[in-house]
């Protein structure tokens, strides 16, 4: 699974925003979302994902970034898993991009296109 925008589901605090000012020749502002590029910004993705994942992580859901990998030893187990999946996702208001992921796949790919 892939979550949507990615760093853009993560709000910045005050302090974050103002290190994401500019300006323009008509305004200026600051991004209130985390953005590609900032130089924390995978760390604290990272640090978000253990949180919504909770004690999930690392026993039935793997996860890097905004990427999230479900093994399952069958379809019934797949569904149980995927269902606490959706559920802490849903909980912690992390978004999935659905074009962007597979379901029941035997196999992936790894080059990085589909």
């Amino acid at each position: 699974m892939d979550l949507v925008h990615g760093y853009l589901q993560m709000p910045l605090n005050e302090e974050a925003r103002a290190k994401t000012a500019f300006i323009t020749p008509d305004e200026t502002g600051e991004f209130t979302r985390a953005i590609f590029g900032l130089m924390n910004a995978p760390f604290y993705s990272s640090k978000l994902m253990q949180l919504a994942m909770g004690p999930l992580r690392g026993q039935v859901a793997l996860f890097y970034l905004d990427d999230i990998l479900i093994p399952g030893k069958d379809w019934t187990d797949l569904m149980t898993i995927l269902q606490m999946v959706l559920e802490a996702l849903r909980k912690a208001k992390l978004t999935i991009k659905l074009s962007k992921c597979e379901f029941g796949t035997q196999e992936w790919n790894t080059s990085g296109s589909l």
